[in-house]
């Protein structure tokens, strides 16, 4: 499964611009696949994985 922007903002509590402008361009937060220039969609496993291993720090 694949989340969108907002769904990833919704998980790591931030605002979807938040996590556009700042989170997604993290080293180690996972790639998106781009379905078209302004849509992407980041797997749902990989961004819990993230979370939890940045929970952990």
């Amino acid at each position: 499964m694949y989340l969108t922007s907002q769904e990833c903002a919704d998980l790591l509590h931030v605002k979807r611009a938040t996590f556009v402008n700042q989170t997604c361009k993290r080293a180690g937060f996972p790639k998106p696949f781009v379905i078209s220039p302004r849509k992407f969609l980041w797997p749902e496993a990989e961004v819990h994985e993230f979370i939890r291993r940045h929970r952990q720090k």
